[in-house]
């Protein structure tokens, strides 16, 4: 029997002001694997769900939050193991394993994004305006 696992998007790019990308883990071995993700920025980073098990020829999706935060380059780890059959709690593999879980490595880059000004024709041609509400002082 053998375990493998495949990660779309191998990488991901993401808003540093926030924003969520999703990822397919699909189970292309012949048993039943658990997975569990870490990150290298839980400050930053949660991914929905951080455990699971997945079927042989199965998918999963994982959601990847991101908060607002400055750019910068991180990255999520997917460690994962074979389930037996009859365990569904995804934590149990990786209590009662000895062996070491195999890896998958994502890079995470979070980008600005770039806001651009007006152009003056945009200007000229601007049907509504915000302006700032000032306070009058009592008479």
């Amino acid at each position: 029997m053998s375990i493998s696992l495949n990660v779309e998007p191998a990488s991901i790019q993401v808003n540093a002001t926030g924003g969520t990308v999703t990822m397919n883990l699909t189970n292309t071995g012949h048993e039943r694997l658990a997975f569990k993700i870490k990150c290298n920025n839980n400050s930053l980073y949660m991914f929905k769900p951080v455990l699971g098990i997945i079927g042989m020829g199965q998918n999963r999706q994982v959601d990847v939050v991101r908060s607002y935060g400055s750019a910068g380059d991180s990255k999520l780890v997917i460690n994962y193991l074979p389930a037996p059959l009859g365990v569904y709690d995804p934590k149990i593999p990786f209590a009662k394993s000895n062996t070491t879980p195999m890896t998958v490595t994502i890079p995470i880059k979070a980008v600005t994004q770039e806001i651009n000004a007006p152009t003056p024709a945009e200007v000229a041609n601007q049907t509504s305006y915000v302006g700032t509400l000032v306070p009058q002082a009592p008479m």
